[in-house]
């Protein structure tokens, strides 16, 4: 075996000493018994295989205290269980793989034939066992067991001699760490120089030091396609870097995010559902209308609300409906849309969503691609007769006065696809309507200046050029 970094044998140390302390706690056949009432295994390395057969980098990301939005553009999740060195907790396992489908690893040392068993009850679908921490017949029989209860397996490696252990093992999966254990450098020359080594039938998974596009690029063009830890990091925007405005609704977002929120509370509820059939012959014809849409809007949305009284409890509702309705959000999402909003983020320019929706609604939705850390302004709501309604629209030259509030005044870039946010196209220096409805292109090509782009973005019952 590789001789051990000084902090490794001290993770491995206290390791054993918690081991010990749980199968204290929890018998081994205590533990063993709860076998049955552990979740479904998730497929990892299947998972992982579909993302790369559909021409996508396969992304491990890796959490710790879990929120149901952070998982954004994952195949799977790592999640650290260790205490004592990373600030892990076995109730983060628990709390991700409740919060979304994807498969999920259990990222901890593990040394002992107890740590499988309680991987598997916790819920984990893959566990990581470490070469560097492991004799050859542990890494075997670990490895074997976790194959037995139904689990993937990744076996990590730092360099070419614990790789040539590794191989020895038939686990699906061969994780090359490219952070030095002895040094904590981070290179990925490390990966490059090994990935030959790796058996055909094995699938290889880069680990730490993954930035950016630029380094996804690089490790596929070497015909990498997987990746552990894969951090985005956009540049800090200055303060003088050009401001670029989107719409959400058929901008970023395929459909009107509010509507379907507010829809499926309505349908959830037999009783709700019963009052908005019995208003919808006066409300939808406001809603038809242009003038009067946004009171025919507020019919429905007090009878989707009534009963929440603050925002808190209308923000407690959004998250329930998003955690629960994930697939369908992520596939309303416009891939060429969110093209361009990333490269916008990726140069450096300001970028802020300024919606109609609830900001809550747009917020949780964008994180699922990892863009929660955008500004979003939204429509306000407070207590309304009995429920939530909106106080302050963020809509026509009420979102640009609610844009210049917080200091998003001069507008280098607008996208929108609605001719309520005129004002907004009319004020950037460089408008671009997106997937505008047919019957309303000769308007903007009218009233916009000369060159103005119009496209479409994915909208297929929209117009506009396709980009």
């Amino acid at each position: 075996m590789s001789d051990k970094s000084d902090i490794l044998e001290t993770i491995l140390a206290r390791k054993a000493v918690e081991v010990a302390e749980r199968r204290a706690r929890v018998p081994l056949e205590a533990l063993q018994a709860r076998l049955a009432g552990a979740p479904p295994v998730r497929g990892f390395a299947d998972a992982l295989r579909a993302s790369i057969a559909a021409g996508n980098p396969a992304v491990i990301a890796e959490v710790k205290k879990a929120s149901p939005y952070e998982f954004g553009g994952a195949s799977c999740l790592s999640v650290l269980t260790d205490v004592d060195f990373f600030q892990g907790d076995d109730a983060y396992l628990q709390q991700a793989r409740e919060a979304c489908t994807l498969p999920v690893l259990r990222k901890d040392f593990v040394i002992d034939a107890y740590q499988v068993y309680e991987a598997r009850v916790l819920g984990a679908d893959c566990i990581l066992l470490i070469v560097a921490a492991l004799e050859d017949r542990q890494l075997a029989e670990l490895s074997d067991l976790a194959m037995q209860l139904g689990m993937d397996v990744l076996v990590e490696v730092h360099d070419i001699d614990e790789l040539e252990r590794a191989i020895q093992v038939p686990v699906p999966l061969i994780g090359i760490n490219n952070r030095n254990l002895r040094t904590f450098e981070v290179s990925l020359q490390t990966t490059l120089d090994m990935r030959q080594a790796v058996p055909r039938d094995r699938l290889l998974v880069t680990e730490s030091g993954i930035l950016g596009a630029d380094d996804v690029s690089l490790m596929r063009n070497a015909g990498v396609h997987a990746f552990l830890r894969m951090t985005v990091i956009y540049p800090t925007p200055r303060d003088d870097a050009p401001l670029v405005v989107f719409d959400f609704d058929h901008t970023l977002y395929d459909g009107d995010s509010g509507s379907h929120l507010f829809a499926s509370l309505i349908k959830r509820n037999p009783l709700r559902l019963l009052a908005a059939l019995l208003v919808t012959p006066i409300a939808g014809p406001l809603v038809a209308m242009l003038p009067t849409r946004r009171t025919g809007i507020s019919v429905y949305v007090w009878i989707a609300t009534f009963g929440l009284h603050r925002a808190r409890e209308f923000n407690r509702v959004i998250d329930a409906y998003v955690l629960k309705h994930e697939a369908q959000l992520r596939a309303k999402l416009l891939p060429q849309a969110l093209e361009v909003f990333a490269a916008h983020r990726a140069q450096g320019d300001r970028v802020v969503v300024a919606t109609g929706a609830p900001p809550e609604l747009a917020r949780a939705i964008l994180a699922f691609v990892a863009h929660q850390g955008v500004p979003v302004i939204g429509s306000e709501v407070g207590p309304r007769f009995g429920a939530v309604g909106a106080t302050r629209h963020c809509h026509n030259e009420e979102k640009m006065r609610m844009l210049r509030e917080r200091g998003y005044g001069d507008i280098d870039v607008a996208y929108s696809d609605s001719t309520a946010d005129l004002p907004l196209l009319l004020a950037a220096k460089d408008p671009v309507v997106v997937n505008p409805k047919h019957s309303k292109v000769a308007f903007f090509r009218q009233v916009l200046k000369p060159g103005t782009r119009i496209l479409n973005w994915g909208c297929v019952d929209r117009g506009g050029d396709k980009a």
